[in-house]
């Protein structure tokens, strides 16, 4: 019986030495982006992403949950610009984004506090291509622990994240090429 017990002690310690060590080899942080070509110039563009009142125009969640709570607070426009948000779906959550970067028709980044779900890094950067402009939309959130490392594998973050940038983006292009409307 105790040949049994130290065997089963060691193999737990095997383990979880294992499960800590291998944890170190898994990717640190997630990381998603995705980009589009829009056919608008960078500072019509950044008009619309450097503006968070501005986005729920191509949000892929604001559709989600038309009632969601939207309150912004901080500087008016570039970095402190806050925005917070509360709702009832699931997929929507309740969060806040912080402006931390602001670099007018080329870069504007932003801490997220998702709550529960952590914090995380979101980022739009422009490239002006002529009278066109590619958009990269990314996130990234780093990984404190081994735990969050192993989950991590389960879950195709890519996916499920890059989809919806793909659908905000293309919502995004389709508000922008849209005629502007002429001043009175």
């Amino acid at each position: 019986m105790r040949r049994f017990v130290k065997w089963m002690l060691v193999a737990i310690l095997l383990l979880s030495v294992t499960f800590v060590a291998g944890a170190y080899v898994l990717p640190d942080k997630i990381a998603v982006q995705r980009s589009i070509d829009i056919a608008a110039a960078p500072d019509r563009v950044f008009s619309v992403v450097g503006d968070l009142k501005r986005g729920r125009d191509f949000s892929p969640w604001a559709e989600l949950d038309p009632n969601a709570q939207y309150d912004f607070s901080g500087a008016a426009i570039g970095v402190g610009q806050k925005m917070s948000w509360r709702s009832t779906h699931r997929e929507v959550g309740t969060g806040s984004m912080t402006v931390t970067d602001y670099q007018p028709d080329r870069r504007m980044a932003a801490a997220l506090d998702l709550g529960e779900m952590g914090q995380g890094r979101t980022y739009f950067d422009l490239a002006s291509q002529g009278s066109r402009t590619k958009v990269t939309w990314g996130f990234s959130a780093a990984l404190q622990n081994p735990l969050e490392r192993w989950m991590c594998t389960l879950f195709d973050f890519d996916g499920l994240i890059g989809k919806d940038y793909e659908k905000g983006l293309a919502e995004l292009k389709h508000l922008l090429e849209q005629p502007e409307d002429p001043a009175p």
